[in-house]
């Protein structure tokens, strides 16, 4: 039982070692105000034109 106790405590210790220095590596926030860079601006611009046309509405607008 003790085991499997320490082995769960290690896993959840070792879990949140690796999770922090994932964050610590993140790259840093961009300056614009969706907080997305550009690629994924113009991604997210197209999957809006494609699912408004799929669906016969018409695109939101995205503050061009």
């Amino acid at each position: 039982m003790i085991r499997r106790l320490t082995a769960v405590v290690a896993g959840a210790l070792v879990a949140g070692v690796l999770a922090a220095g994932a964050a610590s590596a993140a790259p840093a926030p961009t300056d614009n105000a969706t907080g997305l860079t550009p690629k994924e601006q113009v991604g997210l611009h197209f999957a809006n034109e494609l699912v408004g046309t799929l669906l016969g509405q018409a695109p939101l607008d995205s503050g061009r």
